[in-house]
């Protein structure tokens, strides 16, 4: 009597999921192409998302030229360095808190989104390394 026959069902022999028998191996699975592009599109749309993000961050930045575009580092640097010098005026009793702001304070000019003529830095200190 042959020991792998035995009295029950014939045992079937042993597929490596490497090793093409005709069928699809573990890697060739005809659902993962779907998978695949489900993934990419979510990653897509968060990195837009991200970008869309750091656009809107970027149009609220003073003393941006419109020709050059800040990277994302130079972006939140710059954002750190906007949000101290407007806590410095917050905190600061020298600015004049019972006067009036200047008359073009906050003001946007025509093809502008942001206003400019409140921002006292210099193009040097908005791309100053050293917040």
């Amino acid at each position: 009597m042959d020991p792998l026959k035995g009295p029950g069902p014939p045992l079937l022999p042993y597929l490596s999921p490497f090793h093409h028998h005709g069928h699809f191996s573990v890697y060739e699975c005809p659902f993962e192409p779907a998978f695949i592009q489900k993934r990419n599109e979510r990653e897509r749309q968060r990195v837009r998302c991200v970008n869309q993000g750091y656009a809107k961050l970027r149009e609220h930045l003073p003393g941006q030229s419109a020709d050059k575009r800040l990277s994302k580092v130079e972006t939140l640097r710059a954002a750190i360095r906007y949000i101290k010098y407007l806590q410095g005026l917050v905190e600061t009793d020298d600015v004049g808190l019972n006067s009036p702001p200047g008359p073009d304070c906050g003001r946007q000019p025509e093809g502008q989104t942001r206003p400019t003529s409140c921002w006292t830095g210099t193009e040097k200190e908005l791309h100053d390394e050293n917040l």
